[in-house]
């Protein structure tokens, strides 16, 4: 059961859908402008309030992010199933993006010599 602020704040973070997520899908793959002008009126704010909310507010490091997710879901559109919400899918992939900036911040791991 979500607070209802926490509720309010769940809602804004989502796109107001206004028709089928396959269908702009596939409108994006054909090169629909309709699609596109609905996908970057809606979705691109709604995911970057959605990285701006787990990167704290560093807004350089928001803009890649949501630039490099945009970039690689647009370019892997046809991995879309419609199986969730085409919103959800964005902030998993969004998602996976920050996960791998983080990793590459870490570097690789170093071996410690355990002494006897």
């Amino acid at each position: 059961m979500h607070a209802i602020g926490e509720e309010a704040e769940v809602r804004e973070l989502r796109p107001q859908p206004d028709f089928d997520d396959r269908y702009l899908a596939e409108g994006l793959r054909a090169g629909d402008e309709v699609a596109f002008e609905r996908f970057t009126s809606s979705y691109l704010p709604a995911l970057y309030r959605f990285a701006a909310s787990r990167l704290r507010g560093d807004r350089e490091l928001v803009r890649e992010i949501v630039q490099t997710t945009v970039c690689k879901a647009l370019a892997g559109l046809a991995t879309f199933r419609g199986e969730a919400a085409f919103f959800t899918w964005l902030c998993a992939c969004c998602r996976n993006e920050i996960a791998m900036h983080f990793r590459r911040q870490k570097g690789p791991s170093r071996e410690v010599p355990l002494e006897e």
